[in-house]
């Protein structure tokens, strides 16, 4: 099964459309190379990381939450609780290549 497919047979990305689900694909192929992991991972580090770009795009391109107090705003990144990222992060580290101990998201 290709990356595409995997995406889709996913509850989660159900209804996103073919071509966001490619250009996820494409740009997180681009992310994942980048880090010089192996060839027989890639395929799968890349299927990791275009899910968490799609939960992105899923939820309106925010991965934080802001708390407000009066005048006062709090931004608090979430991006840790994101599964997908944390999974692409592991298989980084697995492979010895990490960029200050977790990769970033685009977003």
């Amino acid at each position: 099964m290709n990356t595409a497919d995997r995406i889709k047979a996913l509850e989660d990305f159900k209804d996103v459309s073919d071509l966001e689900i490619d250009g996820a694909i494409k740009t997180a192929g681009s992310v994942a190379k980048s880090y010089g992991i192996d060839p027989e991972v890639c395929d799968y580090a890349t299927f990791l990381y275009a899910c968490h770009l799609l939960m992105i795009i899923q939820n309106g391109g925010a991965m934080g939450t802001t708390v407000n107090a009066g005048s006062y705003s709090v931004n608090r990144d979430t991006s840790p609780n994101d599964g997908w990222l944390k999974a692409f992060n592991e298989l980084v580290a697995s492979q010895g290549h990490s960029m200050f101990g977790r990769a970033k998201s685009l977003y």
